[in-house]
């Protein structure tokens, strides 16, 4: 997400957009290139013919070259350059000037460029297949012509606007011989010679014979260009020669063009159609190619600062050796000057970031007027280094730079009719000189964000805007102008107690309470001066797995209370609605939640009053008022047995029914137990026995343990008996079966039924308990009528089992209906580790969990599915019995792991076998992913894309527009950001006009800006938290965030240095991402994380178009609007892995985690 907040002033602190380019000095080379052919004037490239001249004056402008010797006769030689012959020089005239005479130069081949030519000449020539001959008075020729073959011309005059090319020989009988183009003609002969007879020839262009002679016998031969061929012959009166810049272009256009190039293949392009270019490496030389050149400088300058001029030796690969670049912008110009006469240069800007490559650089350190700008900075920017103020409005140079943002250059910046000092840009009451004067951020009202203005700080409570706890007494400014406490007095009281240790009554409510919410919490506590900022009461969310709407007589949202530090005690008061007082029943108390014994404890001591109720409390935790009467109703409405030992519960059962047959009984009722009995039965698992003995005076086993419908038909036909009664005996002989023929992996329960009192039995009571006991036998007793009740109870609860107790046979239907579901207590069927008798109860909602609701989803618990949810988890390692004594009563509820009836228990997408903290949501702005190399897409980035997309290109560019391209330009190549390698880079990518992607270097980022870098910490520290309640032991994960998170709130003035602003001027606040691989070990943790910085380069329309030499936002929009720059996402990776125990967290006062930057 960009969360950016608005630039006030695009690059505000570029105040030399409007510089002209530096001007470029240059220097010839040394040294001359290698000659051809077509730099000379005259060119005569054979051996043997000597260059021959015979006139009465000759002026020859340019240089003479032949490879023989070179012969003048005649009265007046005049050569504006050099003459140099491979032969001799034989200047037969009394009158010679010559600039440089050279014999015995170098031979020099003459080079071919007759298919040049006819290319040339072929866009608008007439071709002709064989021999041509133009005769008549006078001859046009309105186009080029090419003949194969021989060409001749008699006649008075010709006029040639196009080329005259011919295979073969040339030859111009004519008085006048003339050129009609203004750009010049090209009379060239293939392979013959070139031959001029008459009286005056008038060119402008070349003659080109490179196989043949050109012989002239005119008595005035005037060309403008040159005459290169084989052999020359002149005779005549006067020949004059004129070579110039432009003659070689209509040989060859292109080869002949001077051109020189800078090699950047070794630079990243940031925006190739303005060759500015990223260094982040070493450079100490240039290089690059040239040709057609006689001299070659270079200059490196930034702004106005010039860092190098020095000539560069022509070559082909040409090579130069640089002093250094400074740490931001530098451009690089090589001017050259071409054979032909023409100057041109090639620039390139190179954005430098490495900070190695400016050692070599001689800048100027100092400062001389104190304005803490460095001379050559303000050799770059252009302001005055004599002079701390340049502009003269009461801002040193250096503020309006560094702090202010403003043009040093000038007094008012936005032309608003306010100079620069008298600015208040975060109307805080203090103006720009103001804040600087108090080091003061001019963007932020609160510069310290501790809820006072930097003007109430200075102005009305005299205390430090830069500091929190200005007396440094532990209590913040805040805290103390509220509490009456003088905050620039550590001892306020003079009582030689700190303020920060003071003791003060603290009343706070909840800041989340909103006015219709049912229940209001306020409390009264002392504390210290330094704990009370951190006082702290949460609402606790409503769908919290506990402290919710299912609790009985519930009002409203529980509070969480927390503080640091200790206290002694607090009042906890609630206020709940009136109306609720109209339920006479109604009874309001405080209860706290105990997270460790999952339990709803009323807090003792309650006051209530009106539609209050307050408590005093010792300790903090998660507090909530409900209504205590129907809370307490359901907590005490059902019974529930305790669990048992897990050695008695199996998954079936052996059985035994011992039932009372004596003669007390009649045969109604004797008829009803059976009944009853075979109901029971039926309830049975298939795999279940029953064995079924009755007693009288004797004890009669009617069947061992068989199946239950072997069973049925067995007590279906009981016989009545009529003897006296032998209750010990019948339990004795029903332990001897379970001894002889049960198992260990059956749970061995015995029910046994009696309307008497035992007469005629041989055993005590005693003997036949421990001998159940001994073989883990269970007795459940049933007295119906006159029983010897003591003795009944005696033995059920000695053994594990219950005494159930009726007063005639009418309630024993009651009593098996309990008797079905007790004896579950000792079966599991399913072997998950809770007993059918309490899966059933929490099933039917009897059994709840501590805050007295039921179990979430409790009726899908499933006594025969060992996993009722099918998250992989038994039933009962998600769940556990525990109880509490509760006035004078144990309660017994449902200990929660996890959820048996939930795969994932607090729905946060991770299933409770892979959650290790099932009942807790983790923090929802991270999720699981399967894949290591996922990256997380910013929803608002993209439709920042799309917005901007729509906006591109809505309008046309105007004048204006342009113009402030170069202002934009110019703000790369000098001022401010000159020497900020960052943003000149992201500013050059948008006037590149793409759109494309832009990657920043995120690793960079962090090392050169601490606010990044805290941010990275505290984002880490949430990433740890959320392992932490994410991966399981022993297990690895891929974690990654849903939700974006700062990555740099970064601010104008959030820098000690030139490298945090250079950051925010690039990315300003940005957002970040992270996809993690975690693997946990016990406490340990291993983090893999790939940590993405997102941000979105755009501007606001609303911001003014000024016109003037500052850039504004409203400027940089429009350049976007009319297609002459484009917005851009930003991002960055940085990859870190992090090692870490459990708990430890950056930026704390423990061991903090392990972090090692990653190969980038």
């Amino acid at each position: 997400m960009r969360l950016r907040a608005k630039r006030y002033l695009a690059l505000g602190l570029v105040v030399l957009m409007m510089l002209q380019l530096v001007t470029i000095h240059v220097f010839a080379g040394e040294e001359e290139s290698q000659k051809s052919s077509m730099d000379y004037a005259l060119f005569s490239g054979s051996h043997n013919s000597s260059l021959t001249i015979n006139a009465s004056k000759a002026s020859i402008t340019g240089n003479v070259h032949t490879n023989a010797d070179f012969v003048f006769q005649g009265s007046s030689l005049v050569i504006q350059g050099i003459c140099e012959a491979a032969g001799k020089l034989t200047l037969k005239t009394p009158k010679v000037d010559i600039a440089k005479k050279i014999e015995g130069a170098l031979l020099i081949d003459i080079q071919d460029h007759s298919e040049g030519i006819k290319q040339i000449a072929s866009e608008d020539a007439e071709i002709i297949e064989k021999d041509k001959s133009y005769n008549g008075n006078q001859v046009i020729l309105e186009q080029s012509v090419i003949v194969k073959g021989n060409l001749k011309v008699n006649c008075s005059r010709i006029t040639s606007k196009g080329y005259i090319i011919a295979e073969k020989d040339i030859a111009f009988n004519t008085s006048i011989t003339e050129s009609g183009s203004d750009k010049g003609i090209v009379i060239a002969s293939e392979k013959g010679n070139i031959t001029f007879n008459g009286s005056n020839v008038n060119i402008k262009g070349i003659v080109y014979a490179p196989k043949g002679t050109v012989i002239i016998n005119a008595a005035r031969f005037t060309i403008q260009g040159r005459i290169i061929a084989d052999s020359i012959v002149f005779r005549g009166s006067s020949l004059d020669v004129q070579a110039g810049p432009d003659d070689l272009e209509l040989i060859d256009s292109e080869k002949y063009q001077p051109s020189v190039t800078i090699d950047t293949s070794g630079f990243k392009v940031l925006d190739a159609e303005e060759a500015i270019f990223w260094v982040d490496d070493k450079v100490d030389k240039i290089t690059g190619m040239a040709s057609n050149i006689t001299s070659m400088n270079m200059t490196i300058a930034s702004g106005k600062l010039e860092l190098a001029n020095k000539p560069v030796t022509p070559s082909e690969n040409w090579c130069i050796d640089i002093p250094g670049l400074i740490v931001g912008s530098n451009r690089i110009t090589i001017t050259a000057t071409g054979l032909n006469g023409k100057t041109i240069s090639q620039s390139i800007t190179l954005v430098n970031q490495y900070e190695g490559n400016s050692t070599g650089l001689y800048l100027d350190s100092g400062d001389d007027d104190n304005d803490l700008l460095l001379n050559w900075q303000e050799d770059v920017v252009g302001t005055q280094k004599n002079n701390a103020d340049t502009d003269g409005d009461g801002l040193t140079d250096y503020e309006e730079i560094f702090i202010t943002l403003t043009d040093a250059l000038s007094i008012d910046t936005d032309e608003n009719g306010k100079s620069d000092d008298k600015e208040d840009f975060d109307d805080d009451k203090l103006n720009n000189l103001q804040e600087c004067s108090y080091a003061t951020n001019p963007y932020s009202n609160d510069t310290d964000c501790d809820s006072l203005t930097d003007y109430e700080e200075i102005f009305v409570y005299f205390t430090n805007p830069l500091s929190k706890d200005s007396d440094n007494d532990g209590m913040t400014d805040l805290m103390e102008i509220e509490y009456g406490m003088m905050p620039n007095n550590r001892d306020s009281l003079n009582d030689g107690v700190l303020d920060g240790d003071r003791i003060f009554m603290v009343t706070k409510t909840c800041d989340g309470w909103n006015a219709g919410d049912a229940v209001k919490p306020v409390l009264e506590i002392e504390l210290q001066g330094k704990q009370i900022e951190s006082l702290s009461i949460d609402k606790v969310d409503e769908n919290d797995s506990f402290l919710n709407a299912a609790i009985p007589g519930y009002i409203g949202n529980a509070y969480d209370f927390n503080v640091d530090g200790t206290f002694q005690t607090a009042t906890l008061t609630f206020e709940f609605d009136q109306e609720l007082l109209n339920d006479q029943e109604f009874v309001p108390a405080i209860y706290y939640w105990d997270e460790e014994k999952q339990f709803l404890f009323e807090v003792p001591n309650q006051t209530i009053s009106g539609n209050t109720v307050s408590a005093s409390v010792t300790h903090f935790s998660k507090y909530m008022v409900i209504a205590k009467d129907a809370y307490n109703k359901e907590l005490f409405r059902f019974e529930i047995l305790p669990p048992t030992d897990d050695e008695l519960q199996n998954k079936k059962y052996d059985l035994a029914l011992v039932l009372d047959s004596s003669g007390s009984i009649s045969t109604t009722n004797y008829n009803l137990i059976k009944s009853l009995s075979v109901d029971l039965v039926q309830t049975l698992g298939d795999e279940d026995r029953i064995a079924v003995f009755t007693f009288d005076s004797i004890v009669r086993k009617h069947s061992t343990f068989v199946n239950k419908e072997h069973a049925i038909s067995v007590i279906s036909g009981l016989p009545r008996y009529a003897g006296n009664t032998a209750i010990y005996n019948g339990i004795k002989a029903a332990n001897d079966e379970f001894i002889a023929n049960s198992s260990s992996d059956v749970s061995k329960v015995m029910i046994v039924l009696t309307d008497g009192q035992d007469n005629v039995s041989t055993v005590t009571p005693d003997s036949i308990i421990q001998n159940a006991c001994d073989n883990s036998i269970i007795i459940y007793t049933v007295g119906v009528g006159s029983v010897n009740t003591e003795v009944l109870k005696n033995i059920a609860n000695s053994t594990g089992g219950a005494y159930y107790s009726a007063s005639d046979f009418s309630q024993l239907a009651g009593i098996f209906d309990r008797l079905q579901e007790d004896i579950d207590l000792y079966k599991d069927s399913d072997n998950d580790g809770i007993s059918d008798y309490h899966e059933k109860k929490i099933a039917a909602g009897e059994l709840k969990l501590g805050n007295g609701a039921p179990v979430m989803y409790y009726s899908s618990l499933n006594y025969l599915n060992p996993d009722s949810d099918a998250d992989g988890i038994l039933d009962g390692e998600e769940l556990k019995i525990d109880n509490q004594y509760i006035q004078g009563i144990y309660v017994y509820y449902c200990y929660l792991s996890s959820v048996p009836c939930m795969e994932d228990s607090d729905l946060d997408s991770l299933l409770d076998n892979e959650d290790p903290t099932p009942l807790v949501k983790h923090d929802s702005r991270f999720e699981r992913v399967y894949d290591s190399s996922f990256r997380p897409v910013n929803e608002y980035i993209l439709e920042l894309q799309e917005k901007s997309d729509k906006e591109y290109k809505t309008d046309n560019p105007g004048l204006n527009d342009y113009w402030i391209r170069e202002k934009a330009y110019l703000t790369i190549a000098g001022g401010y950001i000159a020497f900020m390698p960052q943003a000149s880079s992201a500013l050059s990518h948008f006037i590149g006009n793409t759109g494309n992607l832009y990657t920043i270097n995120a690793k960079k980022l962090m090392n050169q800006s601490p606010n990044a870098k805290n941010h990275l910490y505290d984002n880490l520290n949430h990433m740890l938290t959320a392992s932490e309640a994410m991966v399981m032991d022993g297990k690895t994960i891929v974690i990654t965030t849903n939700t974006p998170f700062v990555a740099t709130s970064l601010s104008n003035t959030g820098a000690d240095d030139n490298k945090e602003k250079d950051w925010w001027f690039t990315i300003g606040n940005s957002s970040s991402a992270m996809t993690a691989t975690v693997t946990r070990n016990g406490e340990q943790y291993v983090m893999v994380i790939n940590y993405y910085i997102d941000d979105f380069y755009d501007w606001e329309k609303g911001s003014p178009l000024k016109g003037g030499p500052l850039l504004t936002d409203g400027e940089m929009y429009r350049l976007h609007e009319v297609g002459l720059a484009k917005q851009f996402p930003v991002e960055g990776c940085y990859k870190v892995k992090v090692t870490w125990t459990r708990g430890q967290r950056f930026d704390s006062n423990t061991t903090e985690p392990t972090l090692e930057e990653a190969r980038q």
